[in-house]
């Protein structure tokens, strides 16, 4: 376990990731926990998953066999509550964000590459030729 949590910490991390709705949601969808409760746990299990990067993304997953396969790189914006600031501003949610860079192997779907995070306002164009 990490730092004592357990199975149902990890999920509520999960569905953080995946929702991201708002603290008094999150903990009535948590069994009605305190939010500072699920605040805590779903920091800690978010901040261990992100260690996972370095194994999970692997840029060579796109070979296969003995041949390399394409890859397609898209940019994905994530809602962030960083306060309102034109730069960091997303149109796909009317809201403040971050954009990332992520490509996936054709062949397989495994996610190869990841790149960021940059402000939402810039384009996918631009972000690809930083």
């Amino acid at each position: 376990s990490i730092h004592g949590g357990d199975f149902k910490h990890l999920m509520w991390a999960l569905y953080f990731l995946k929702v991201y709705g708002k603290e008094e949601d999150n903990s009535n969808y948590s069994g009605g926990v305190d939010e500072k409760t699920f605040r805590k746990w779903t920091h800690i299990f978010v901040e261990a998953i992100s260690f996972l990067e370095s194994s999970v993304i692997i840029w060579d997953a796109r070979i296969i066999g003995d041949s390399r396969s394409l890859v397609t790189i898209d940019g994905t914006d994530m809602p962030a509550e960083i306060g309102f600031n034109k730069d960091f501003f997303g149109v796909k949610f009317n809201h403040s964000g971050l954009k990332y860079e992520v490509g996936v192997c054709i062949a397989t779907g495994y996610i190869v590459w990841i790149n960021g995070p940059f402000r939402c306002g810039h384009n996918d164009l631009n972000v690809g030729l930083w």
